[in-house]
Formats: structure tokens, C-alpha cells, sequence
């Protein structure tokens, strides 16, 4: 069994460290979230939204979170299915990479997803055929 697979089916959770230079993936072995300190770097960081400890830091988070949510869902912005950090997509293939390296479905979040629509597979098929029929024959026409 792999270490991911051994993370993923006991449990917990994962997340990336936020410090500039550092991007330890996390996990959140005590899967209490909160407070947590990178094994790497040291620097201490919110497991639960991925950004620098600061005073106060839990009162500040849920409120920051509502809006961060709301402004998330404005800008198209979808959470990777591994690490939970935020991931953009501007234009192109549907499937993004995320900073740790796990690349997923920008539509529905799964890593290996089934959600492809069917004017997808009628562009493809489309495709496909003005291939044949290009380099052969064109009794695909």
C-alpha cells in the first residue's frame, strides 16, 4: 500500500504549508485540525483554512471564512480533493494540477471523475472522424 493510500484510508487529512519556500504536505494526525506546526519549516499555520497562525486567528477564521467562501464560488475557484488548497482554472482541459501534484476534475472535484458531458464526446467524436477521414479514404464522410 502506498503512503497516500495509507493516509486517505485511515483518515486524515491533509494540507499543504502555506510559508513561501516550504510546501510540506501536512497531516493532521491528531485529525483535531486547528493550530498545527510544520514539521518542516516550523512555522505555525491553520490546518483548517491553510494560512498563517495569527492572535486571535479562530474568531478571525470563521468570519473570514464565510466571506472567503463567497468570493471562492465568484471566481470559480474549486478545492483540491487532496490537500483541500484552492485551485483556478482559466481556460483549457477541465483537468487542473494542483501545487501537490494531484490533478482533478475542475467541474465536479474528483480526481478520476465520470462527469464528462455529451456535447464533450461529440466534439471528440467529430474529431476523430475528420482524422479518418483525412488520412484515409473519406468514406467516414
Amino acid at each position: 500500500m502506498s503512503v497516500d493510500g495509507w493516509i486517505t484510508g485511515n483518515g486524515y487529512r491533509r494540507t499543504v504549508c502555506p510559508y513561501e519556500g516550504c510546501s510540506e504536505v501536512v497531516i493532521d494526525e491528531c485529525k483535531g485540525g486547528g493550530r498545527q506546526d510544520c514539521p518542516r519549516c516550523k512555522g505555525v499555520f491553520c490546518f483548517d483554512c491553510g494560512v498563517k497562525w495569527e492572535t486571535n486567528h479562530l474568531e478571525k477564521c470563521k468570519r473570514e471564512e464565510v466571506v472567503f467562501m463567497n468570493a471562492a464560488k465568484e471566481e470559480n475557484l474549486k478545492r483540491c480533493p487532496n490537500c483541500r488548497f484552492f485551485v483556478q482554472r482559466k481556460s483549457g482541459c477541465r483537468y487542473v494540477t494542483c501545487r501537490c501534484g494531484t490533478s482533478f476534475c475542475h467541474k465536479c472535484g474528483v480526481e478520476h471523475c465520470h462527469c464528462l458531458s455529451p456535447e464533450l464526446f461529440a466534439d471528440i467524436y467529430a474529431r476523430i472522424r475528420r482524422f479518418v477521414s483525412s488520412a484515409y479514404c473519406g468514406c467516414f464522410s
